[in-house]
């Protein structure tokens, strides 16, 4: 990969690194990247778990994002869980929860806020096969208690779905749905169908593209999103557009072109000085007066920003 392709990791902490805690799951979905025996495996040691923070901690920095994970890493003993997500924050790493939300009550939420937890993550769709749920739009009533449980919390709520043959068509209808509720949902994420684990869904079909899902993810948010205006990792393995989401529609959020093209390449580290980033932050404030005087209407509304990834 080129130099100038990669954004993140040059510039700040990588963005994420996983923290598997357990392969145990109270799910079984049928794009599963675990093995058949992974239920039979024992949790990794508490102590081991520690090691492995303090060693993402030394290799990828302050900052960075540890996402919480398994299998299910709620069905770890709750005190072992607020311990994993305080040493995370020890660590100075930002600690995010990856679950399926079954058993990620208010209650074991807002201790573990205490505890120092920023994000949650939550993994619904058909993969899952959930009883009484055989699509993505009745699911939405489960993504809507996930929301609940979490409302009011200082969490970053994500939401996680696996796109498939299955699915596909309702990606539109779907990401309609997450802009409805940018009040409350930071991200949502499209993870596309891998021939991996213990999954029965193999191959993906033809449709099922980072293209395709991108078209799929504009068309529901009715506006032409930039996948490439932000760079994390390779475009064909990440792709991401950030939307404004002002009065229930969605806008690109860095349409901006010229404002942008001026900061691509550049490696804006942290060793660098304030005085040589005092021209960058005066060239945003110029560009933001500017924004507010040719749209001073659209400056006042109560906007939020939401992410869109695939």
């Amino acid at each position: 990969m080129e130099a100038g392709a990669q954004l993140i990791g040059r510039t700040v902490p990588i963005g994420c690194v996983a923290l598997e805690i357990t392969q145990r799951c109270n799910l079984d979905c049928t794009l599963c990247y675990l093995s058949e025996s992974s239920q039979a495996i024992k949790d990794v040691p508490l102590e081991e778990v520690f090691r492995r923070i303090g060693d993402i901690a030394s290799r990828y920095g302050e900052g960075t994002n540890v996402q919480i994970t398994g299998g299910e890493p709620t069905l770890r003993p709750r005190a072992e869980l607020v311990a994993i997500v305080e040493r995370a924050v020890e660590a100075g790493l930002r600690p995010a929860l990856f679950t399926n939300g079954v058993r990620a009550s208010r209650a074991l939420l807002a201790v573990l806020c205490g505890a120092g937890l920023r994000e949650v993550a939550f993994h619904v769709d058909t993969t899952q096969q959930r009883k009484g749920y055989a699509t993505e739009r009745t699911l939405n009533g489960v993504r809507d208690e996930c929301i609940a449980r979490a409302r009011g919390l200082p969490l970053a709520v994500y939401f996680n779905t696996t796109v498939h043959d299955g699915n596909f068509a309702e990606l539109p209808a779907l990401v309609r749905y997450f802009v409805n509720r940018s009040d409350a949902v930071r991200l949502a994420s499209f993870q596309l169908q891998a021939d991996t684990g213990r999954g029965v869904l193999r191959a993906r079909g033809q449709l099922i593209t980072p293209a395709n899902v991108c078209a799929q993810i504009s068309q529901g948010a009715g506006a032409a999103l930039d996948f490439d205006a932000v760079r994390v990792g390779h475009a064909c393995c990440n792709r991401y557009a950030l939307a404004l989401i002002a009065n229930g529609r969605a806008h690109d959020a860095l349409d901006e072109r010229r404002f942008i093209a001026r900061f691509r390449g550049r490696d804006r580290r942290a060793t660098h000085r304030p005085a040589e980033l005092a021209p960058l932050a005066r060239l945003a404030c110029a560009q933001r007066l500017a924004d507010e005087t040719r749209s001073s209407c659209r400056a006042r509304q109560a906007a939020k920003a939401h992410v869109l990834r695939a």
